[in-house]
């Protein structure tokens, strides 16, 4: 039994998050896979970044989507800067990535981008919550793999899933249950909990025979992997 770890935001307990050393530090620490968060600036940048509003982690105020890509630049994130997709792309070096869209715009953007830079393609899949924006992507570019993620787990998410064309779930692990995991696999589906930050979450991980957790703490969670999962 193999389980994915994915670095939520990259390794925010060891530089701000979403940023390009907290996904060196993911790596480093031993992350399977890269999580981010995709936004669209004023001048249609994808740049990587959570929040709707640059007020928790930067220096500045207001909503992202009024910042255009040289403004964000101006920015401090705990002495970092704001960046683009592409710069996250080519600074992970083909490290396999989940990116989750945050904007209504996000999907266009992307498609626009695979359509000029088409060997990305697998490097990535796509999640989100927003059923439209999956089938905006879908109907777009439907060669990208699709994920559908939502707070909470349940059969009907997992058939929510599978009508999407999506190839995995990202679900609430608290949430999780023997009998929704086995349906999620039943129905041709990767299944990944989140968040898992402790030792008794990855027991439970594996306990539900996840394909993948997502956690905070890299550091912390890839030893516990590798103790209770040995080579």
């Amino acid at each position: 039994m193999a389980l994915v770890l994915t670095a939520h935001r990259g390794s925010p307990d060891r530089a701000p998050e979403n940023t390009l050393p907290a996904f060196a530090a993911a790596i480093a620490a031993g992350a399977d896979e890269l999580e981010l968060d995709l936004q669209v600036t004023t001048d249609d940048q994808l740049v990587v970044f959570h929040d709707q509003t640059v007020d928790r982690i930067t220096d500045g105020t207001g909503p992202l989507a009024d910042f255009s890509l040289a403004e964000l630049r101006e920015l401090s994130v705990s002495g970092e800067r704001i960046a683009t997709f592409e710069e996250v792309l080519d600074a992970v070096a083909g490290h396999p990535l989940q990116v989750e869209l945050k904007a209504p715009k996000a999907a266009a953007r992307l498609a626009a981008l695979l359509r000029a830079r088409p060997e990305l393609e697998d490097q990535f899949r796509v999640n989100t919550g927003e059923t439209t924006w999956l089938a905006d992507l879908h109907r777009l570019r439907p060669s990208t793999r699709l994920a559908y993620s939502a707070e909470g787990a349940s059969t009907s998410l997992v058939d929510r899933a599978v009508g999407l064309g999506a190839e995995a779930v990202y679900l609430s692990l608290p949430d999780l249950t023997h009998e929704i995991v086995r349906y999620a696999h039943g129905r041709g589906l990767r299944i990944t909990g989140w968040l898992a930050n402790t030792e008794s979450d990855i027991e439970r991980a594996l306990d539900l025979g996840l394909d993948g957790v997502t956690t905070d703490y890299v550091s912390v969670v890839r030893p516990v992997i590798d103790r209770l999962l040995p080579v």
